[in-house]
């Protein structure tokens, strides 16, 4: 395989080499690509700077090799489905550009979609101007090199718990709106075996929280998971330890589930677990319990005695022998008391076997685990109009193991989205470097009205490196959407358009072209099915003189007059 990738990146380079890297590194990671030629330039132009956006680097590519698969499947007599499944990796394995592949939902995204969208019985069945398309996607969890060049950990989490059970977490991730710190929550509290409403999570706080180097690529909840994951088992040891000495058996017998602790063996029975503490908050003669309660609680910890914690419950612990189990905050307390204060720490840095080869740019691409993507699109052309209607997609996404479902749908469901605006809707219209459509007046995205039914299917390949084996989410979607599209159009009406968006403009052209009818110039005298140069849409432009080419009432066209002394 041969790639040539040409990327305007404006008048300053800003992230552009990582861009164009990943525009050449990611081709492999999907399918089984023996060998790869890749030629990446980086334009400078009279335009604005530009920086990574959702699916960084890959969606362009994307859409030109899902084009070709097709392409390739129709030149052969082949299934487009198909010419995928016969050229899936076969992991765990490590691709000819170094990037490690040990988790591979791709097999079953396909086969969620195609079997969602009755590909079989519908593909090439629905008439003229209706028609389906199929494309698949991928990206990174995360950089397995840091963009700072340092050997520190790439995400570090503190853990503090207080006497009342009330677990404090200190991360430096930020969350965006991407939801990290509910994951990072539901995270350290499933690694506690604690309710998620005791986690209270200070995020982003550089006077209290440790470093962390950025959300970005798609690595928060598997870079800043994992740390925050090793943070609670580090806790977590330090509770069974005690623990096991209040229950006196082995620390391996201690499970800590339910936000209760018991001995292996013992019925975990959270209710029998707190009778004489409910009994003493039911006594209302005194702050610590009646008369009847005064007894049983004359032989609480001198740290702890008499104190009423957090939630109304009063803790206590008797001396009448080995408990089969305790609560969560009897636990903790017991740790307190063996250990003087209850913290951890995690940090997590990708291994050395995630982080590629050692060619020319080898840094950029490799990532401890991949999420892979599936998507079919049913589409509607409109051959008097050019006008294309998207009417349902599906889109399957292998995000390892789905910690929180309705968040990685509706992640899904985003990312789909947007594909959908950057096919068919959203362009940058510039002219001699000045954008002419800066405001959403002119930048069009899709609403609630052009958004179709998003049916997702999560896949959960169950990474061995991730946090309870979870990996990307949010990102890897996107770029299967415009291909899915584009590809559909071409089942639909037999067009091949090579240029997004997908307007009803470049699709009339494309019609009228094929069809052989009068040319009408809506593509700069350019072939609207095969584009040979790149243009700036709408041509040159008289503005203050200047521009490519003076208007003939430009005055700067003209001569200065020379006025003697």
């Amino acid at each position: 395989m041969a790639a040539k990738v040409i990327q305007d990146g404006g008048a300053y380079c800003s992230y552009g080499v990582v861009t164009i890297l990943y525009s050449g590194a990611l081709l492999g990671a999907l399918y089984d690509i023996p060998n790869i030629k890749y030629d990446g330039y980086r334009v400078l132009t009279n335009k604005p700077a530009c920086g990574a956006m959702r699916g960084h680097g890959t969606v362009n590519v994307r859409f030109a090799f899902e084009s070709q698969l097709d392409e390739l499947a129709a030149k052969i007599g082949m299934d487009t489905a198909e010419i995928r499944r016969v050229n899936l990796l076969k992991p765990p394995c490590i691709t000819v550009n170094g990037l490690r592949v040990q988790s591979y939902g791709l097999p079953e995204c396909i086969e969620k979609v195609v079997e969602g969208s009755k590909w079989s019985e519908r593909k090439g069945k629905l008439g003229r101007g209706r028609g389906l398309g199929l494309a698949c996607s991928h990206y990174v969890s995360g950089a397995a090199n840091s963009i700072i060049r340092s050997d520190m950990p790439h995400s570090t989490v503190n853990i503090k718990i207080d006497r009342d059970g009330g677990v404090v977490v200190y991360t430096g991730a930020s969350d965006i709106g991407q939801g990290s710190d509910t994951m990072v929550a539901q995270i350290v509290a499933e690694g506690l075996g604690c309710r998620m409403d005791r986690v209270r999570v200070v995020a982003a706080d550089t006077d209290l929280t440790p470093i962390d180097i950025g959300s970005y690529s798609s690595r928060v909840t598997f870079m800043n998971g994992n740390a925050a994951l090793k943070a609670a088992q580090d806790v977590q040891r330090k509770i069974v330890h005690a623990a096991a000495k209040k229950m006196a058996c082995s620390e391996e017998d201690v499970v800590m589930r339910d936000d209760m602790v018991w001995r292996r063996g013992a019925a975990p029975g959270g209710a029998a677990a707190l009778p004489d503490a409910a009994h003493i908050l039911e006594t209302k003669g005194s702050p610590y319990g009646g008369p009847a309660a005064a007894g049983s609680v004359a032989q609480v910890s001198g740290r702890v005695e008499g104190q009423v914690l957090r939630g109304s419950l009063q803790q206590k612990r008797k001396e009448e022998g080995p408990k089969d189990r305790l609560s969560f905050e009897e636990a903790v307390v017991a740790a307190i008391d063996f250990t003087g204060a209850l913290s951890g720490s995690g940090s997590y840095a990708p291994p050395p076997q995630a982080r590629g080869g050692g060619h020319k740019g080898g840094g950029v691409g490799p990532s401890p685990a991949y999420s892979y993507s599936a998507q079919v699109a049913d589409v509607t052309v409109d051959e008097e109009t050019g006008v294309v209607t998207v009417n349902k997609m599906w889109a399957a996404h292998d995000c390892g193991r789905a910690l929180n479902p309705v968040s990685v749908e509706g992640q899904v469901i985003g990312s789909v989205w947007m594909g959908l605006g950057q096919a068919l809707q959203e362009e940058m219209v510039w002219k001699d470097g000045l954008l002419m459509n800066p405001g959403l007046l002119g930048y069009l995205s899709p609403s609630s009205v052009e958004s179709p039914e998003v049916v997702t299917y999560i896949v959960e390949s169950v990474d061995p490196e991730g946090p309870f084996g979870a990996k990307e989410a949010s990102e890897g979607s996107l770029a299967a959407a415009i291909p899915a599209i584009s590809n559909a159009i071409y089942d639909a009406v037999g067009v091949r358009l090579r240029e997004a968006p997908f307007t009803p403009e470049r699709v009339l052209a494309a019609i009228r072209a094929q069809k052989g009818m009068k040319h009408i110039d809506l593509t700069g005298h350019d072939d609207p099915v095969l584009p040979t140069k790149f243009r700036e849409h709408g041509g040159s432009l008289w503005f203050k003189g200047r521009g490519p080419q003076r208007h003939e009432l430009d005055p700067a066209s003209k001569p200065a007059d020379v006025v003697g002394d």
